[in-house]
C-alpha cells in the first residue's frame, strides 16, 4: 500500500514538471528525479551489506526498489514531455538502461515481487515505450532513440550468441546459473517486442521491415531451443537458492496470467510486431489506434478494390519477404502440431494466437499485391483451420471468419470459394 502511494506520487510529480514547455530542466522536478536514478549513486548504495564503489556495467549493479519506482515514473511520463530540452535529457538518461535491461539485477526487495509481469520485462516495456515516444514526439531525437534502439537488439544479439546450453552431466549450479541468465534475456526481450509492436509506427517503412528481419534472427531454432531449456531447468530445479525460488514463482505467475514462459510466447510477441508493421502498409497508424487492421479493412470499402493501396510507398520485395515470415510461422506451427496436441491449454492458445497473427499478416500482404502473397495460400490455412478444432478458439476463429469476409469482398473470384469452404 506505501509503495503504491508513494508511485502514485512520484508519477505525479514527473507528470506536472513533464507538462511544462517553459520551466527549465537544470533544477526541475524532473531533473531531481533523473538524478536519483544516477549511475553514480546506484554505485555508492549498500547491496546486501557491501558499499559498491564501482561496476563493470549499468545492469550489474542491482537496482533498489526506490530507484525502479523512479525510473518507471520517468518513463511514464515520457508521453507527457512538451520541453525539447526536456526530452533530450530524459532520452539521455534512459537509454544507458535499455541498454543492459536484459541483464538488469535487482536488490532483494518484497517490492519487487508484486510488480506483473515481472521487473525485468515491465522494466525494458517502460523504456522501450517512453524512448519510441520521445524519438515520435521529438523529430531531433529520432535519430538518437533509433541508433540505440539498434544498439539494444545488437546486446541482445551478443548475449544470444554466448548463451551456454544445459549440460547433461555437468555442473548444476552452473546450468541453473546459465538459465537465469537466459530466462531474464527472454522476458527482456518480450518486453522490447509487446513495447515496439505498439509503437511500431516510429519507424519508416524501411526501418519497421529491419527491425522485424532483425528480431526474426534472433528468434532462432537455437535460441528457441535455448530459451525452452532454460526455463525447464528452473521448473525442475529442487535448490532452496532464493533468487531461484524467486524465479519460480514468477514462472507460475506468468502461466496464471496465460503467458507461460517459453519459446511459444516469443513467437506470439514476434507475430504481434508482424501484425503491427504489415497492418501500417494497408492502414493509416491514426486508423489503427483504437481499432483493429480486420474492422479497417472490413469498414472501408475504397481499401478493398483492386489496385487502391498500389500508390502506397512499398515494393514487391518487401510485400514478398513480409508474406515469407507469416509462412513460415505457420511452418512453424506445423511442425509443432503433434507436440501441440499434447501441450497444455494456454500453451495451446498461445499457438492459436501465432496462428491468427500470421494470417492477419499475410492478408495484409494479399490485398497489397496478390502475385507477392498468394491468397490462395491464405485460403488453405483458412479452409484447414475451419474444419480442425482449433476453430473452437473465439480469437483464431473470429480472425477466420473476418479474413474470408475481407477475401471475399477484395476478390469476387474467392467468394464462391470462401462460403462454400465455410459451410
Amino acid at each position: 500500500m506505501v509503495r503504491d502511494i508513494r508511485q502514485r506520487a512520484l508519477e505525479k510529480i514527473a507528470a506536472l514538471s513533464a507538462s511544462s514547455s517553459t520551466t527549465s530542466f537544470d533544477r526541475s522536478d524532473l531533473d531531481r528525479l533523473c538524478r536519483a536514478t544516477s549511475l553514480h549513486c546506484r554505485g555508492k548504495e549498500a547491496v546486501n551489506g557491501t558499499v559498491k564503489s564501482t561496476a563493470s556495467s549499468l545492469g550489474q549493479v542491482p537496482m533498489t526498489i526506490r530507484e525502479y519506482e523512479v525510473l518507471i515514473a520517468l518513463c511514464k511520463t515520457a508521453p507527457m514531455v512538451q520541453s525539447s530540452q526536456s526530452a533530450q535529457k530524459l532520452v539521455s538518461q534512459l537509454i544507458p538502461y535499455i541498454l543492459e535491461s536484459h541483464i538488469q539485477s535487482f536488490v532483494p526487495s518484497p517490492g519487487f515481487s508484486r510488480i506483473e509481469p515481472s521487473p525485468n520485462e515491465a522494466l525494458t516495456t517502460s523504456l522501450t515505450a517512453a524512448l519510441l515516444s520521445l524519438g515520435t514526439n521529438h523529430e531531433n531525437l529520432h535519430e538518437t532513440v533509433s541508433d540505440n534502439i539498434w544498439a539494444f537488439l545488437a546486446s541482445l544479439r551478443a548475449a544470444i550468441q554466448n548463451i551456454v546450453p544445459p549440460r547433461l552431466e555437468g555442473d548444476s549450479e552452473q546450468n541453473l546459473e546459465d538459465a537465469i541468465r537466459t530466462a531474464t534475456l527472454t522476458i527482456s526481450f518480450l518486453g522490447f517486442l509487446d513495447a515496439a509492436s505498439a509503437q511500431a509506427n516510429f519507424w519508416r517503412i524501411g526501418g519497421r521491415l529491419a527491425l522485424i528481419q532483425r528480431v526474426r534472427n534472433l528468434l532462432s531454432d537455437t535460441f528457441l531451443t535455448a530459451v525452452d531449456g532454460a526455463f525447464s531447468t528452473i521448473r525442475n530445479s529442487h535448490s532452496p537458492d532464493r533468487h531461484v525460488k524467486e524465479w519460480k514463482r514468477c514462472l507460475r505467475q506468468y502461466a496464471s496470467q496465460g503467458r507461460p514462459l517459453g519459446p511459444m510466447l516469443l513467437q506470439r510477441s514476434f507475430t504481434w510486431l508482424l501484425v503491427a508493421a504489415t497492418s501500417l502498409l494497408t492502414v493509416d497508424a491514426k486508423d489503427l489506434r483504437g481499432s483493429h487492421v480486420l474492422d479497417e479493412l472490413m469498414s472501408k470499402d475504397g481499401l478493398l478494390k483492386p489496385g487502391s493501396l498500389s500508390s502506397r510507398d512499398v515494393d514487391f520485395r518487401s510485400i514478398e519477404m513480409y508474406a515469407g515470415l507469416a509462412h513460415e510461422e505457420m511452418e512453424r506451427l506445423e511442425a509443432s502440431a503433434d507436440f501441440l496436441e499434447l501441450a497444455s491449454t494456454s500453451q495451446q492458445r498461445l499457438a492459436y494466437a501465432v496462428k491468427a497473427s500470421a494470417i492477419i499478416s499475410f492478408l495484409n500482404c494479399s490485398v497489397l499485391n496478390e502475385d507477392a502473397a498468394d491468397p490462395d495460400h491464405l485460403m488453405g490455412w483458412l479452409a484447414e483451420t475451419l474444419e480442425s478444432d482449433q476453430i473452437s478458439d473465439e480469437i483464431l476463429a473470429s480472425v477466420v471468419l473476418r479474413t474470408m469476409a475481407i477475401l471475399a469482398r477484395f476478390s469476387p473470384d474467392y467468394a464462391p470459394t470462401t462460403w462454400h469452404q465455410g459451410a
